[in-house]
């Protein structure tokens, strides 16, 4: 189990993508990153922090210490033509999608706690009854919950965090979301309803669903209603459209 050992903030993962250039070894940003990370104290806090961003938002390859950026990197163009509110939701869906451990932690969440205050020390024990690994998890639980207080999602009320509200996200935002995820996912056509269940977009308000759905019709895929199902087939280089709008 990959863990996520420490919590970020949203305006760290927008700036450093800023930065992203392709076929550029990692450790040039290492540098970039401790000043936008201005909050942070020590060199052992930075370095974990900056793991786990690049972990999880950063496109690269080859091992420590000869890691490099990919050609490409969807997330990274959108970051530098977007502003961070725009890109908010994207944000931490990815987060989510690229971390089986956090959906594990998400579904435990959710189903024990939708709605009012997230008791922490119960949380901890319930998933580390349910996924073991008790160091992993404990960290990562914690990490999950304070980012989720950076992303405006929860607040901390003494040791546990209360709900303030589901990520609001305009049709233009659920574009990015659910361009980026079949993108990831290498999927052509995507159920409205598995958006709707799918744990990934489990901390997205997705009021504005179909109104995205009817937008992008005929701009970034078909949209097909039918009595038994609504789903979305993506149009050949869509990556490349959505980029383009």
């Amino acid at each position: 189990m990959i863990g996520f050992d420490r919590p970020l903030r949203p305006e760290w993962i927008h700036h450093t993508l800023r930065l992203w250039r392709p076929n550029t070894p990692l450790r040039t940003f290492y540098g970039d990153f401790n000043k936008i990370a201005y909050q942070l104290y020590g060199k052992e806090g930075k370095r974990k922090a900056r793991t786990v961003l690049f972990r999880y938002f950063f496109d690269f390859k080859g091992r420590p210490p000869n890691q490099v950026t990919t050609e490409n990197c969807l997330l990274a163009t959108l970051s530098q033509k977007l502003e961070l509110d725009e890109l908010k939701p994207l944000y931490i869906t990815v987060l989510v999608l690229r971390s089986s451990t956090l959906q594990n932690i998400l579904k435990t969440i959710l189903r024990l706690y939708p709605n009012g205050t997230i008791e922490t020390q119960q949380l901890v024990e319930k998933a580390v009854g349910l996924y073991g690994e008790r160091d992993v998890v404990k960290r990562s639980t914690r990490s999950f919950l304070t980012t989720l207080v950076h992303f405006g999602i929860l607040s901390r009320e003494g040791v546990n965090y209360v709900w303030k509200n589901k990520l609001p996200c305009s049709t233009d935002q659920l574009s990015y979301v659910i361009a980026f995820f079949c993108f990831e996912t290498g999927r052509v056509d995507i159920p409205l309803e598995r958006i709707k269940h799918d744990i990934v977009f489990g901390l997205l308000d997705l009021t504005n669903l179909e109104d995205c759905a009817k937008k992008y019709n005929s701009k970034l895929w078909s949209y097909i209603r039918r009595p038994s199902t609504s789903k979305i087939n993506l149009h050949p280089n869509f990556a490349e459209k959505i980029v383009a709008l």
